[in-house]
């Protein structure tokens, strides 16, 4: 008898846990797999969209858009592209958080949903039925792989409150632990900068 392996779980620190370069590794790494999905997924949506149009005769996207069917050919890849981008898909880097609760909750994996994912997939839907959709479909991605890489440290850091005093206590500790004799009210003071240091410590 078989039984299915068990469901990885969602990662459940905080920023008030004991393993805080844990946290930010693991959103470090969260981000990169981000990009690594949207990279993947440019060709992957293309190739799809080909096999759709294979049913009909391999006509091009151009032609599609003059078919009798056009109608029922676009909507077949809309669903495709749907099903594709969805966290459904196992490839998904939020596919483990489906069932938590925490796609709505938790600031960080909310901020990749809110400013990364959604408008990403919807970007995409959009140009369905335009003739430019392959170019389009490369520049979203560029723009969402670009933002993943310019605000990485941004995403990592959604939810870091320096007015919570755990939080705070835990970046001051680790500081310390860094080498860097700073006082609690400096770091509140410049928290971009602190953390920033943070940030590249544990990540280089």
């Amino acid at each position: 008898m078989t039984t299915e392996p068990p469901k990885k779980k969602p990662h459940e620190l905080t920023f008030k846990d004991d393993d805080y370069e844990g946290l930010i590794k693991y959103r470090h790494g969260m981000v990169q797999k981000s990009s690594q999905f949207l990279k993947s997924m440019q060709g992957e949506v293309w190739y799809r969209l080909g096999l759709i149009l294979n049913e009909y005769g391999g006509i091009s996207l151009e032609q599609a858009l003059e078919h009798a069917k056009k109608d029922e050919i676009m909507d077949k890849i809309k669903k495709t592209i749907d099903q594709t981008l969805s966290y459904s898909n196992v490839l998904h880097p939020l596919h483990a958080y489906v069932d938590s609760g925490k796609l709505d909750s938790d600031p960080f994996i909310k901020s990749l949903v809110d400013q990364i994912f959604t408008p990403y997939k919807q970007n995409i839907l959009d140009a369905v039925g335009d003739k430019d959709l392959e170019s389009t479909l490369d520049t979203v991605t560029s723009e969402h792989v670009n933002a993943l890489r310019k605000k990485g440290q941004q995403y990592v850091f959604q939810g870091f409150n320096v007015a919570d005093p755990g939080v705070l206590d835990q970046a001051h500790k680790y500081l310390g632990k860094m080498g860097k004799k700073i006082k609690k009210e400096d770091l509140a003071a410049r928290a971009d900068k602190y953390m920033g240091e943070i940030y590249k410590h544990i990540i280089d």
